[in-house]
């Protein structure tokens, strides 16, 4: 990880790691209740102690405490309040408007922060286990052995249906449309019951993420590595940190070398990576969220290891949050992603629409898992006081309901863009998560889902 990228307070107080075997012991203890992981340093969420449902339209909502659809009251920013200790896992699927809505949002009734020497409680609400030990330090007796991954080729799997998609997109940035987007392939798997914790062990060792996560709500699971925060706020610091421009991280020393040093030349990813963060500068300092002059960005186009592939990212920051907006304000601001959208927002998330398949929703890929913790919250993650706002990126991911189980990936496509190339980019990054898909035992009880 770079000195210059965000970690998270609880990674920052923790001074080591937690094991990846850890929390997949643990929620495969409790695979009846919603779950949700949250690291680098290792939240968890068990159980749910309400959830609000927003339509696709941002028309109608729905509560699970009282299943009632009502019209939706006028968007407000509130302050942080509560200080309770729910953990709220908000999980927003990427718009198809240029305005953010909430897929879902779920508060966990029991939050843990781990900690690599076991489990820091810090409170339960109804009758969920506690968990208060150090955990076993041997490997957790359902992890899989190597035979059972998928070993699932995705090279050919939709590439010509690929590039037909960024030709189209290059023909209409030259017609002037856009100037930039991200364009996808979801690629299915065969088998659709992919032990996703199992996925996350293995996947974690062989990553640099930004974030990981795991979560099942409702009948839809995922694993993911993130590469990216799209915003963090603590304490009236906001922080952006895009990435854009890809080179494969596999092979040789010396090969890898070679491709940093094309990544960092190469005249069509240093444009893509420039237009990323001159949009996140000027989003921070739109509608008053920071004052112009305290956007400054703190690291530019610094080569970021992200298990196959090497990104150039940058970070971006709002020094003091302006007077009257707060985090949501910032996430409003700065979600979706751009470097999961494009620019400007709303016609790359037109073209989006059309060139993915007539209106298909991308679902959670490219959308963000938020993290929340109040002012006045205490622990060791960050001590009484602080607010902390975290939304990661959901990128390099496994998805997984009770029918069917897919990955995705996308590559930026702007008008200097060669249809191979974007193609072979969406290889590079798959390749950080198919080859630590791990089938599921189908004599198990129970699956993660």
């Amino acid at each position: 990880m770079s000195s210059n990228e965000t970690v998270p307070k609880a990674a920052k107080a923790s001074n080591g790691e937690m094991r990846a075997d850890e929390e997949a012991d643990i929620a495969a203890s409790t695979p009846e209740i919603d779950v949700t992981f949250f690291g680098h340093g290792w939240f968890l969420g068990l159980g749910s102690h309400a959830a609000l449902l927003i339509n696709s339209t941002g028309t109608s909502y729905t509560i699970t405490s009282s299943p009632t659809s009502s019209p939706t009251p006028p968007f407000s920013s509130t302050p942080f309040t509560s200080n309770t200790q729910t953990f709220p896992t908000p999980l927003l699927h990427l718009p198809r408007r240029h305005r953010p809505l909430l897929h879902h949002q779920t508060l966990q009734d029991h939050r843990q922060d781990l900690r690599p020497n076991g489990l820091q409680l810090c409170e339960s609400y109804s009758g969920i286990a506690v968990y208060d030990s150090p955990l076993s330090s041997s490997k957790p007796p359902h992890h899989p052995p190597t035979q059972n991954f998928l070993n699932l080729d995705t090279t050919q799997i939709g590439s010509d249906l690929y590039k037909h998609r960024v030709a189209a997109a290059t023909n209409e940035i030259s017609s002037g449309f856009y100037t930039k987007v991200i364009c996808s392939r979801a690629v299915p798997l065969p088998s659709p019951t992919i032990d996703l914790l199992s996925t996350l062990y293995h996947g974690r060792l062989h990553n640099t993420p930004a974030r990981t996560f795991t979560l099942s709500h409702s009948g839809t699971a995922a694993t993911g590595f993130s590469p990216e925060l799209v915003v963090g706020v603590e304490n009236g610091k906001i922080t952006t940190e895009p990435l854009a421009g890809t080179r494969s991280a596999l092979g040789t020393a010396s090969e890898i070398e070679a491709r940093k040093r094309d990544l960092l030349s190469d005249t069509k990813e240093i444009a893509e990576h420039a237009i990323s963060v001159l949009h996140a500068m000027a989003e921070l300092r739109s509608d008053g969220l920071c004052v112009p002059s305290e956007v400054v960005v703190e690291d530019f186009m610094s080569v970021r290891p992200r298990g196959a592939v090497q990104h150039l990212g940058s970070r971006v920051v709002g020094r003091s949050i302006g007077e009257g907006k707060d985090a949501w304000d910032a996430f409003d601001a700065l979600f979706p992603a751009i470097t999961a959208s494009g620019v400007p927002k709303r016609e790359s998330l037109e073209a989006i629409q059309r060139l993915e398949g007539g209106g298909r929703a991308r679902e959670l890929y490219s959308g963000a898992v938020l993290l929340l913790e109040a002012a006045g919250e205490s622990g060791e993650s960050g001590g009484k006081g602080s607010e902390f706002f975290e939304a990661t990126l959901v990128l390099r991911i496994v998805f997984q309901d009770e029918k069917r189980a897919w990955v995705q990936a996308g590559a930026g496509v702007i008008k200097e863009s060669k249809p191979e190339r974007e193609l072979e980019e969406t290889r590079e990054k798959l390749a950080s998560v198919v080859p630590w898909l791990v089938v599921r035992d189908p004599a198990e009880e129970k699956a993660f889902i």
